[in-house]
Protein backbone atom coordinates (compact mmCIF):
# COMPACT_ATOMS: atom_id res chain seq x y z
CA UNK A 1 0.00 0.00 0.00
CA UNK A 2 1.36 3.20 -0.85
CA UNK A 3 1.36 5.94 1.09
CA UNK A 4 -1.58 7.72 -1.39
CA UNK A 5 -3.61 5.07 -1.16
CA UNK A 6 -3.15 4.82 3.10
CA UNK A 7 -4.36 8.73 3.00
CA UNK A 8 -7.32 7.66 0.94
CA UNK A 9 -8.18 4.73 3.36
CA UNK A 10 -7.60 6.58 6.60
CA UNK A 11 -10.18 9.09 5.11
CA UNK A 12 -12.36 6.60 4.18
CA UNK A 13 -12.16 5.48 8.02
CA UNK A 14 -12.75 8.70 9.47
CA UNK A 15 -15.63 9.21 7.05
CA UNK A 16 -17.42 6.15 8.72
CA UNK A 17 -16.34 6.81 12.22
CA UNK A 18 -17.99 10.73 11.35
CA UNK A 19 -21.15 8.44 10.18
CA UNK A 20 -21.30 5.95 13.59
CA UNK A 21 -21.22 9.39 15.68
CA UNK A 22 -23.90 10.90 14.08
CA UNK A 23 -25.94 8.05 13.88
CA UNK A 24 -25.56 7.63 17.66
CA UNK A 25 -26.68 11.16 18.20
CA UNK A 26 -29.49 10.40 16.05
CA UNK A 27 -30.50 7.47 17.91
CA UNK A 28 -30.32 9.14 21.11
CA UNK A 29 -32.00 12.05 20.19
CA UNK A 30 -34.96 10.02 18.60
CA UNK A 31 -35.50 8.09 22.15
CA UNK A 32 -35.73 11.74 23.71
CA UNK A 33 -38.45 12.16 21.31
CA UNK A 34 -40.52 8.55 21.89
CA UNK A 35 -40.38 9.63 25.71
CA UNK A 36 -41.98 13.23 25.15
CA UNK A 37 -44.38 11.34 23.16
CA UNK A 38 -45.59 9.15 25.44
CA UNK A 39 -45.38 11.97 28.45
CA UNK A 40 -47.40 14.01 26.22
CA UNK A 41 -49.77 11.13 25.63
CA UNK A 42 -50.36 10.16 29.21
CA UNK A 43 -51.25 13.27 29.98
CA UNK A 44 -53.45 13.88 26.93
CA UNK A 45 -55.33 10.71 28.23
CA UNK A 46 -55.52 11.63 31.71
CA UNK A 47 -57.32 15.27 30.53
CA UNK A 48 -59.66 13.71 28.13
CA UNK A 49 -60.81 10.87 30.94
CA UNK A 50 -61.14 14.06 33.09
CA UNK A 51 -62.85 15.79 31.00
CA UNK A 52 -65.13 12.98 30.71
CA UNK A 53 -65.67 12.47 34.48
CA UNK A 54 -66.82 16.20 34.35
CA UNK A 55 -69.15 15.93 32.15
CA UNK A 56 -70.46 12.89 33.09
CA UNK A 57 -70.93 14.14 36.66
CA UNK A 58 -71.89 17.94 35.61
Amino acid sequence: MDKDELVREMKEVDKLLDNISHNRLLQRNWERLKIIAQKKMHKDIEKANQEKKDNIGG
